[in-house]
């Protein structure tokens, strides 16, 4: 016969203590979770986010209303013509109105893969360099200002001259973005009214007929046989009669015919095959290389995460700087 204290039925109750200890612990573990699943949550949107705005392209400036002052900015030339591969310089022009000059802040974009920035002087008009240039992948950055005895700088000038190169046939543009700001003295806040971006276009190929480009034959004239005189006749003196030996043949080559055709003297060479393919393809062709080696370099979505904290922490640590 079976012992119920050796084997009971139902499993002895547990205490009101050890009940609420589980509960405790679960609770633990439920709130850790929620924390942990919060931190995370956190950790991609404001990262993504970071990344977003760190991806989005800045608003030109001539997109911005200000209203404050008078001041304009231009490039000089307003739009430039150029071949690939070719250092062209350019100036950024100041003309202030009725406002005192006191300093600039530059910035300006492009497309990295159209257009490259290798150099940037000071001009004469703001002379004095707060912030050194910085020619970054796509952004040009300076701050100038005017001499501390100037009392503000009025009229017009070059503030900055810029040696650019544009890389592929594609047109380029160099933009101000919309963080340039020009500040004057009585003023407050940017005095810039309105500025114009600088235009980069490769020249227009002109396309040459193959047929056209040939020499036109010009037909050689022929002299028409001019009437030879008729000879005087004139009184010969008899001939005796002389034995002549029977000539031998010879093999004697019979003259070629002359020809009478109109052929010119220079014939315009055949175009090579290989004639089909212009500079202008190849460098389309690299444009086009240079654009898939930057979507193949696009960065997955933990790499953006990662780059959008690294955004917004380097973004802090400017403003506390």
């Amino acid at each position: 016969m079976i012992d119920d204290t050796q084997f009971p039925l139902y499993p002895p109750a547990q205490s009101e203590d050890s009940t609420e200890v589980e509960d405790s612990r679960l609770n633990r573990y439920y709130k850790y979770s929620l924390l942990a699943f919060s931190a995370l949550v956190f950790f991609v949107v404001i990262g993504y986010t970071g990344y977003v705005a760190l991806e989005a392209e800045p608003a030109s400036i001539s997109q911005i209303t200000s209203g404050t002052g008078n001041t304009t900015l231009a490039f000089s030339p307003s739009s430039l013509t150029t071949e690939p591969l070719q250092d062209q310089i350019v100036d950024i022009k100041l003309e202030s109105g009725s406002d005192k000059i006191a300093g600039a802040d530059l910035t300006l974009t492009y497309d990295p893969d159209l257009l490259s920035v290798s150099k940037l002087e000071l001009g004469e008009f703001l002379p004095i360099q707060l912030i050194a240039p910085k020619l970054e992948n796509g952004q040009v950055k300076v701050t100038i200002g005017a001499p501390p005895d100037s009392g503000g700088k009025t009229g017009s000038g070059t503030i900055a001259r810029l040696t650019l190169q544009l890389k592929t046939t594609q047109a380029a543009s160099l933009v101000f973005a919309g963080t340039t700001e020009v500040v004057a003295i009585g003023t407050t806040g940017s005095v810039v009214k309105s500025a114009t971006d600088l235009s980069i276009n490769p020249p227009v190929a002109a396309s040459v007929d193959p047929s056209s480009s040939a020499p036109t034959p010009t037909p050689t004239p022929t002299s028409s046989p001019s009437p030879s005189p008729s000879p005087t006749p004139s009184i010969k003196p008899s001939v005796k009669p002389t034995v002549k030996p029977t000539p031998k043949p010879s093999l004697k080559s019979s003259p070629s015919p002359i020809s009478t055709s109109t052929t010119p003297l220079f014939v315009a060479p055949s175009p090579l095959p290989s004639s089909n393919i212009s500079l202008n393809d190849v460098f389309k062709e690299q444009a086009e290389l240079a654009q898939t080696a930057k979507e193949i370099q696009k960065p997955n979505f933990f790499e953006k995460i990662l780059l959008g904290w690294q955004a917004i922490f380097s973004t802090i640590f400017d403003a506390l700087n």
